[in-house]
């Protein structure tokens, strides 16, 4: 595996580029992985629509341009617009899905890309954004004033009173552990 990821990045003889390079390098090809994955599984099961297929392609496609990008030295620049693209569409899909899901969680990814990438401040800036984002769901989602188009669960008031607290604390930890790990 160490052979693959060397030929993945970039001839640069910087170490910080070279460790951002990976960084990106393995967050896009695991969310490729994941994506196909999901396809695969959802065909199986046959809940596979044709538009969730071409979204899938089309963000692989994006993926490995992300990766390309990385791949050819401009890793800080690649690592942004993967943690600004996931954040995008974490956001989008908590305006879809609500906070009573696994969505929630998928905000960690871009938080862990941004800290080995961009650093402690950005990784944390990322945190207080995605807790914001969910926490103005679960709250409006509470209040009645916002219903998620695509959940099928009734919102159950341990969103906003376990469920947020722990993903904010989750947030912000992670943020601070993998910036401190990565120290930039």
């Amino acid at each position: 595996m160490p052979e693959i990821l060397d030929w993945l990045l970039p001839a640069a003889s910087d170490a910080i580029v070279r460790r951002q390079a990976a960084v990106v390098v393995v967050a896009g090809l695991c969310l490729m992985a994941t994506l196909a994955a999901l396809a695969v599984f959802w065909r199986l099961t046959r809940d596979l629509e044709g538009k969730t297929a071409l979204v899938f392609g089309g963000l692989g496609l994006i993926l490995a341009g992300v990766v390309a990008l990385a791949h050819a030295g401009q890793a800080l620049l690649a690592g942004w617009l993967l943690a600004g693209g996931m954040l995008a569409v974490v956001s989008l899909l908590v305006g879809l899905y609500g906070t009573d899901g696994p969505v929630m969680a998928w905000f960690l990814a871009p938080i862990l890309v941004l800290a080995g990438v961009a650093g402690i401040w950005a990784a944390l800036g990322a945190g207080v954004y995605a807790a914001a984002v969910i926490w103005l769901s679960a709250l409006a989602q509470q209040s009645g004033r916002f219903v998620p188009p695509w959940s099928e669960a009734a919102f159950h008031r341990m969103v906003v009173t376990f469920n947020v607290p722990v993903m904010t604390a989750l947030y912000l930890l992670a943020a601070l552990t993998a910036g401190a790990i990565f120290r930039l």
